[in-house]
């Protein structure tokens, strides 16, 4: 068997690493935790539910299920679910378009145990004939649980509007209409569409497999052998039977769609088809794309939407992958006022595309491409460790993404320099209003320009209404490529203050490993801690500002609930900055375990330049005048009363964690109340709240890390 030793790893990552295949063509990576208290595993096969025959959509889904449901080995139904709650684990699995993932993790002693339950999942399943009809409840259930989720409802539009007959357009999850009414009127088993879908499609060559644990590398791999050498192997090709060069995108499926959401929802998507971007991952040229089109700080589309009060989010970025094809997502979160300027925003975003980014100086980008690298670079090297159990779900994927030496660093780095002309060629090819999907999502009374014949259709699996129709030059109000004079503000990013200068690990000052007060007044205290025993050069500040006034009364809750909302909008840009350059700051008014009375401000990440963004955000705070931001003060407010209201469609978990609320905390104020008190508040009300909190402060701080 074929084996790579130490592929690149994170320079604090002190675990060993091994790759191997096996003789049946099995690829697995070994890591070696000897602290670990956790073990864990993950297989991913590049099997998923773009292989569903037409017949029994969703069958991918329910083999996934029905593999945890015993095996020649272990024939109990739930003996391996059993087997990992007992060892203080757990087990899952999801099935994606082109890859299906299975995972555990449990206590570290008993990890052998459940790689030998495990391997009998690929290896002698059983397909046991009563426990498919248990199961396909367990699946109409699933199915239910998600019929109320706009995201899956818009993805499911996405599927079902593409080519006739592509295998896009199959519904994924399944339910039991799809998998037991359908194959039974077709007159067949779903048993027998469950072993030849097995057989076709899971084989040892399309599988990798990710184990952690606390033994060495020569152990881990002897049982890895004895254990999933057994594992068929048919040299199936991943993703069997489905094309590549079948595109599923036809020109009914660029078109401008108008979305009814079930929550009162606001969006407007640009959707742009790519081929796949795995093959061109050493250069990552969508990265530079999805950095400045994404990004938040001055100059950027979001902040130019945001003070015209047209939008509160902007995400971009590969967001659906297949190995076939990716599609790259520009998601706007708009307001109320927003939705109906959509025209212009659609302007707004093709003039930044074609406009600023376009016609922008290639040193300019290359500038702003070297600042993405080196924070790339910056973020590998120090990599924090992650829950075993999705760390061994990455690396398996990965496996099945990237070749094997890059199965740890694949995902993240930059390997060869971006070719700019071949990023020129990208974008003339695929960014263009031609290969264009938009979907307008709004309530029904706010859809504008809404032809009064327009009749709703509904998507077949959530019935999800829509009604669409081609894209037309007038539906970019500016055009697609508007002048520099009509895009006032818009520029590319500029450097970054926050990016690390230095990442030396500092001396220990002799702290003896106890945070020692060094700061004590009546009103402030303040502690330190140098800590550097990760070996990374980061660091973290947690400031507590309290003050009981802010429980005197659902109003005073809320009046801090602005504050709070208004503050995390005006520093946006700052944080974005901050946490592009590997700098994370959070400000909540709640903590895990209790309600805290003021504001929780927390500081994570590179040391460098921390003292720069504590100070400058502790100053926006104190000096926070909301008369300057009426137009964020109106955004927040509608934003967290739509918030209130929506909170009685959460799940019936969530209820009952308000319930109990209830009872535990005094004072306690309902959403209700909070909803009452908030929708007649005004700006004069918050900025005097605002007066009385930051003029009677206990402020507690700890310093802790490489400082």
């Amino acid at each position: 068997s074929k084996r790579i030793e130490d592929p690149r790893k994170p320079d604090s990552d002190t675990r060993k690493y091994r790759i191997v295949t096996l003789e049946n063509k099995l690829c697995a990576i070994l890591v070696s935790d000897p602290e670990t208290n956790s073990a864990a595993a993950a297989l991913a096969v590049s099997s998923g539910q773009l292989q569903d025959p037409v017949e029994v959509q969703g069958l991918a889904h329910f083999l996934e299920h029905m593999l945890f449901l015993g095996n020649k080995k272990f024939p109990e139904a739930s003996d391996f679910d059993g087997f990992c709650s007992l060892s203080a684990g757990y087990s899952n699995a999801w099935t994606g378009m082109d890859r299906t993932v299975y995972h555990f993790v449990l206590a570290h002693e008993n990890l052998k145990e459940a790689l030998d339950r495990f391997s009998g999942f690929f290896s002698c399943p059983l397909f046991t004939e009563e426990l498919t009809d248990r199961e396909l409840n367990a699946i109409e259930s699933e199915n239910n649980k998600n019929l109320q989720e706009d995201a899956r409802r818009e993805f499911q539009l996405i599927r079902s509007t593409c080519k006739a007959g592509h295998p896009l357009q199959r519904f994924g999850t399944g339910n039991y209409k799809t998998l037991h009414d359908m194959p039974q009127s077709a007159g067949t088993n779903i048993r027998e569409h469950l072993l030849s879908f097995y057989k076709d499609n899971y084989s040892a060559n399309i599988m990798k497999l990710a184990v952690l644990g606390r033994e060495d590398l020569d152990t881990l791999e002897s049982w890895v052998h004895g254990l999933f050498s057994e594992v068929p192997n048919y040299d199936t090709a991943p993703l069997r039977g489905v094309l590549p060069e079948d595109d599923p995108f036809d020109a009914t499926w660029k078109q401008l769609y108008r979305v009814l959401p079930v929550k009162e929802r606001r969006k407007l998507v640009l959707f742009f088809p790519t081929p796949s971007t795995y093959p061109i991952y050493l250069t990552k040229p969508m990265r530079l794309i999805s950095h400045c089109i994404g990004h938040e700080g001055p100059g950027s589309v979001l902040s130019y939407l945001k003070q015209k009060g047209w939008a509160t989010e902007l995400s971009a970025g590969t967001a659906t992958q297949t190995q076939n094809f990716s599609i790259f997502e520009i998601g706007i979160k708009l307001s109320e006022e927003g939705v109906p300027h959509y025209k212009e925003i659609l302007s707004i975003v093709f003039g930044y595309l074609n406009t600023i980014f376009r016609r922008g100086s290639r040193e300019e980008r290359v500038r702003i491409l070297r600042e993405v690298t080196l924070m790339e670079e910056l973020n590998f090297r120090f990599r924090s460790k992650i829950r075993e159990d999705q760390y061994t779900e990455q690396l398996a994927c990965n496996l099945t993404r990237y070749p094997e030496e890059h199965a740890l660093c694949g995902p993240d780095l930059f390997f060869q320099p971006a070719d700019m002309d071949a990023l020129d060629a990208l974008m003339d090819r695929y960014f263009t209003t031609d290969n264009l999907r938009v979907h307008l999502i709004a309530p029904l009374d706010e859809q504008p320009d809404l032809p009064s014949s327009a009749t709703w259709d509904e998507e077949a699996w959530y019935g999800t209404k829509y009604v669409r129709r081609p894209l037309e030059s007038t539906d970019f109000a500016l055009g697609t490529a508007p002048g520099v004079d009509s895009l006032p503000g818009l520029h590319l990013p500029q450097p970054n203050p926050y990016v690390p200068q230095q990442c030396e690990i500092k001396a220990d000052p002799g702290s003896g490993g106890k945070p020692a007060l060094v700061v004590d007044t009546p009103t402030l205290k303040g502690w330190h801690l140098f800590d550097a025993s990760f070996g990374q050069p980061k660091g973290a500040v947690q400031v507590q500002l309290t003050n009981f006034a802010c429980e005197r009364s659902a109003r005073h809750a809320v009046c801090l609930r602005m504050i709070l909302e208004v503050l995390q909008d005006v520093t946006n840009e700052e944080a974005y900055e901050a946490e592009e350059a590997g700098l994370i700051f959070d400000i909540a008014n709640t903590s895990s375990t209790s309600p805290c009375c003021g504001l929780r401000l927390t500081f994570k990440g590179y040391d460098d330049q921390m003292p720069k963004l504590v100070k400058r955000v502790l100053s926006m705070l104190a000096a926070l005048d909301l008369k300057q931001h009426q137009g964020v003060f109106d955004l927040v407010k509608e934003a967290t009363v739509t918030d209130y209201r929506n909170r009685r469609f959460q799940q019936n978990y969530m209820h009952v964690i308000i319930a109990s609320n209830r009872v535990l905390e005094q004072p306690f104020y309902s959403n209700e109340e909070r909803l009452a008190a908030l929708e007649p508040l005004t700006l004069a009300d918050v900025q005097a709240f605002h007066a009385e909190f930051v003029s009677q402060l206990l402020v507690e701080a700890l310093v802790a890390g490489n400082f």
